[in-house]
Formats: structure tokens, sequence, C-alpha cells
């Protein structure tokens, strides 16, 4: 039975790096024809997303455990159930602050 610590420095890095710098990079990118910014910026939400992923995956594989008896720890599966549920709430306000700012862009005239 494995859980994934919570990495409050990478959630705040995370929200950090998309609302400051790496929106930026991401622009200038694209509008300067920089492919190399742009590819990092989605590395970096990729892995994000993926860290996600495993956090949910642990949590169903400790609700599945406890379910069958296997984990009689209910503590720690509660644990790793919040902690995935915090980190898709996380991710879903990062969505939702990138569609804000793509569509300020997109309203801007040139």
């Amino acid at each position: 039975m494995q859980v994934i610590p919570v990495n409050v420095a990478k959630a705040v890095s995370l929200s950090g790096s998309i609302g400051s710098a790496g929106l930026e990079n991401a622009v200038a990118g694209k509008a300067g024809g920089d492919v190399k910014e742009a590819t990092s910026f989605r590395k970096i939400l990729e892995g994000y997303v993926q860290d996600v992923s495993a956090m949910d995956k642990n949590a169903d594989k400790l609700v599945e455990g406890l379910a069958r008896g296997e984990v009689t720890d209910v503590h720690q599966v509660m644990l790793a159930v919040e902690e995935a549920n915090m980190a898709l709430d996380l991710l879903i306000q990062v969505r939702n602050k990138l569609l804000e700012a793509y569509q300020e862009i997109s309203r801007t005239s040139i």
C-alpha cells in the first residue's frame, strides 16, 4: 500500500508558474514562434495532470482495498481520497484560470 504525499510546494509553484511566468512563456512562445517554451509549458501541465491522475488511482486502490478488507486504516484511506479531491479541485481551478486568460487574450484587439 502506497500513499502519495501532497506536495504543497509543488501546488503553490503550480499556481505561481501558471499565473505569471508559465503563461507568459506559453503566450510568448506561440507569438514568437518559439516552440521550445510552449512545449515546456505543455509538459509542466501534463506533469500536473499525471500527478493528479496518480493520486486518484492511489485513492481508488485504497478504497478497493478497504472494501476487500486488505486495508484496515480508514484514516489513511480518507486522507488519500481527500488529497485526490483537493488536487482535482486545484487542477480544475487552474484550468478555469487558463480558459479565462485565453478568452481575455482572444478578446484583445490588435
